[in-house]
């Protein structure tokens, strides 16, 4: 509490004096301590605060400088002289979407390449096999076709045909070798007389239809057939 010092200017101190006089000194005392924490705790504050904005700071600076260096430039440009950073942005944008496309129309077009390559292969396929085909008479052509391209191997833009004990040889010979050893898929053939044969005739001229083994041996392959196709009978 303040004291009235007016009051005991020149007059005798009483222990109540004594005491107003010491209670003001406490309080006073306790106003300076109470100031000084005061200014020692903002100076701490401020002190606190100095570092933490010191701290954002650096942290900001190492942040301008990794983006610096991820762009390409230097922290220290003038901002004035650097280029558009959203506009680079939106140019790498559309550089990726076009790429994207062109990564998609070069997919689709190996695709379609791939496609006609397929197909221009199965059509040479089916020209070579049809033009070996072409060189004998077989009944049924297609049914003939597709068994021998089961024997066909491709090596490079030849076919090769596979025999049975699996040499390759050439898709003419291994046609040729087809219609030799399967009679049943190949045309009659007019039997040739020049060739010595003579079948016997019966009542009224007419052939008897058969003929002796020895008469059917000599005959060529082709001609075999036809006699087999014809129901002759093959006898001693």
């Amino acid at each position: 509490m303040p004291i009235d010092l007016q009051a005991i200017k020149g007059a005798t101190l009483s222990d109540d004096h004594i005491a107003q006089i010491q209670a003001a000194l406490d309080e006073l005392t306790s106003q300076r301590d109470a100031a000084r924490q005061e200014s020692i705790n903002g100076r701490v504050g401020q002190r606190t605060k100095l570092n933490e904005t010191t701290e954002k700071l650096t942290q900001a600076q190492r942040r301008i400088e990794a983006m610096a260096e991820r762009l390409g430039i230097d922290p220290d440009s003038d901002l004035s002289e650097l280029p558009d950073v959203k506009g680079m942005a939106e140019a790498g944008r559309q550089y990726e979407a076009r790429l994207k496309r062109f990564e998609r129309d070069h997919a689709e077009a190996l695709k379609r390449a791939e496609s006609a390559e397929a197909a221009r292969v199965q059509l040479l396929r089916d020209v070579q096999i049809g033009k070996a085909l072409s060189g004998q008479k077989f009944r049924n052509p297609d049914d003939v076709k597709v068994l021998i391209g089961t024997r066909v191997v491709t090596e490079g833009d030849d076919l090769l045909f596979k025999t049975d004990d699996g040499r390759l040889v050439p898709l003419d010979d291994g046609v040729a070798w087809f219609a030799k050893t399967r009679p049943d898929y190949v045309e009659a053939a007019p039997v040739e007389r020049g060739s010595g044969f003579k079948g016997a005739t019966g009542p009224g001229g007419g052939s008897a239809k058969s003929m002796t083994s020895a008469e059917f041996g000599s005959l060529a392959p082709k001609q075999r057939a036809a006699v087999m196709a014809e129901g002759y009978q093959i006898t001693d």
